[in-house]
């Protein structure tokens, strides 16, 4: 079996507090990655710390990425692979992973998505996050 690890994400922080009534937020993180020669992919999620509160959540997304070189500057991103990795509370040094074995298409992309359900409800995390491709 071979395999590559590729950090997406050195340690960051992320704060979607004042996004707003229903706010929702996303950053991509990573995108382009080649997976087409993987038949798996774990996403990592090293979880530094979090503060979110109420209703409040993070998710930490695999999404396939539909770059086209002939229009670079075109963002493509698509549909969210599997189940996104999710901060819902108050967390510190916490490692959380999840694997994916199919929807892996030939370029994808990470992003963290916060939602906010209420002004001003703290909703931040500080991340560190990896992908693992694997090949059987």
């Amino acid at each position: 079996m071979s395999g590559r690890v590729l950090l997406v994400a050195p340690v960051r922080d992320f704060n979607f507090t004042y996004m707003g009534d229903n706010g929702v937020g996303a950053c991509t993180v990573a995108s382009q990655i080649d997976a087409s020669q993987w038949t798996e992919c774990v996403l990592e999620v090293n979880i530094l710390s979090s503060d979110v509160a109420g209703t409040a959540k993070i998710e930490v997304q695999l999404v396939e990425d539909g770059y086209t070189p002939s229009q670079p500057d075109r963002p493509n991103l698509g549909d969210t692979i599997g189940t996104p990795l999710t901060i819902d509370a108050n967390t510190t040094n916490t490692f959380v992973s999840t694997t994916y074995t199919t929807g892996i298409t030939s370029k994808v992309a990470v992003q963290v998505v916060g939602t906010q359900p209420a002004t001003a409800v703290t909703c931040t995390a500080t991340l560190e996050i990896r992908l693992t491709f694997k090949a059987s």
